[in-house]
């Protein structure tokens, strides 16, 4: 992002008559790509992890009150 925010502040020249602004947001997309992808493939090399080597729940009751406090916001900010 600190690239596309020095290329964007770059000046209008004949190539680019309205200057580089939205160049920005060229590369914030790559980067929030970049970071997608990033937790995309940690998200699926734990869960191979997790079904090719299983542990047993040791304490199941923060499941539960994760899930519940869940349904409570999701009615609140119906």
């Amino acid at each position: 992002m600190l690239i596309g925010l020095r290329r964007s502040r770059r000046p209008a020249d004949p190539h680019h008559p309205f200057g580089h602004g939205k160049e920005l947001y060229f590369w914030n997309l790559l980067v929030a790509m970049m970071i997608l992808g990033a937790g995309g493939g940690v998200s699926v090399y734990e869960g191979a992890l997790c079904i090719l080597h299983p542990t047993r729940i040791q304490n199941p009751g923060w499941n539960y009150l994760v899930l519940g406090l869940a349904f409570v916001f999701e009615g609140i900010s119906r």
